[in-house]
């Protein structure tokens, strides 16, 4: 408990990218998340299709592969539910739709619909040159 008498929320995102320069690749994910006695983890695997033509071009800012993407994924929240992605990237943007798919004893109060959402993701960058002071190193004679 911290100052203001609320508890500390943990949360720790492990995700490893597979395939990430060839048309197909996919992702393992575990995410685990604490707050006082509840904890939450769940698996996951992502897939990522390039659409289109492969593109080697990739941007100045961030190196990320420029071109179009079909996302897909499965996971399963430990105890609790399947979970369903689906999205589309596109100029560092990302438009996904997940569902949760509730299995766990709480399925009886919400007929086994769980939760559906929808996330819009924008990568936005800065370019600015930078400032760098002149440097002449002169030797002494």
């Amino acid at each position: 408990v911290n100052d203001n008498g609320r508890q500390l929320r943990y949360n720790a995102n492990f995700k490893l990218n597979l395939g990430d320069n060839s048309r197909f690749g996919f992702s393992p994910v575990i995410y685990f998340s604490k707050l006082g006695k509840a904890t939450d983890i769940a698996a996951q695997l992502q897939s990522r299709i390039q659409l289109g033509k492969k593109k080697t071009k990739k941007s100045r800012a961030n190196k990320l592969p420029d071109g179009k993407y079909l996302l897909a994924g499965l996971g399963y929240r430990f105890g609790d539910a399947m979970q369903l992605f689906l999205g589309y990237e596109f100029d560092r943007t990302m438009i996904s739709l997940s569902y949760d798919l509730t299995v766990s004893s709480a399925s009886a109060y919400n007929n086994a619909f769980g939760g559906v959402e929808l996330g819009i993701l924008k990568i936005f960058t800065i370019n600015k040159k930078p400032e760098v002071d002149p440097i002449i190193i002169c030797p002494r004679l």
